[in-house]
């Protein structure tokens, strides 16, 4: 039922004339490791971390960056995947084709080097381990510090915690 104050123009383009994403050719193959060069070099040009890339087969890219010292704002983000573009052009891709995402690390950034653990002494983290540990297979607390390459933290139910390298599958903060 049409109202007479209704915009007569207001409707949708014809089916044929829209673009449906199923009509996309599907992206090519990923060269993975062109992607992969060419995102670490415009992540450094920013004075930038790559902490985590992910590459997928249907053309998606997907890297989170840090900045010490700094912040990971949008305008960064931005610039990040504007320059990746421009990279990517330079050496021969379209990178229209992929769909590319940078992301700062958030609450839960994960603590891959002894840095990173130094930074973030008295914020709470959460311990993903190989093996359990007492039966256990993550602690959440307290990070104290760092004991000769080794993280140490104050459990949450107050045990003190030296994690050996090897022990650990993935160290995050924890909100």
């Amino acid at each position: 039922m049409r109202h007479d104050d209704e915009d007569v123009h207001d409707h949708h383009p014809p089916r044929e004339q829209r673009i449906r994403k199923k009509d996309k050719k599907p992206a090519p193959p990923m060269p993975t490791t062109t992607v992969l060069d060419a995102a670490r070099s415009v992540v450094a040009a920013q004075g930038c971390e790559l902490l985590e890339h992910s590459l997928h087969p249907g053309g998606r890219a997907r890297f989170v960056v840090d900045r010490d010292p700094g912040v990971v704002d949008a305008d960064l983000l931005v610039e990040l995947v504007r320059g990746l573009h421009q990279e990517l052009t330079t050496r021969g891709l379209d990178p229209t084709d992929y769909e590319i995402e940078f992301e700062s690390p958030g609450n839960h950034r994960l603590l891959s080097t002894p840095r990173h653990v130094e930074r973030f002494v008295g914020q709470r983290v959460r311990a993903l381990l190989t093996v359990p540990i007492e039966g256990r297979s993550s602690i959440v607390g307290k990070l104290l510090g760092i004991d000769a390459g080794r993280p140490v933290v104050l459990s949450d139910d107050g045990r003190r915690v030296t994690l050996e390298p090897h022990e650990i599958r993935e160290l995050r903060l924890h909100g």
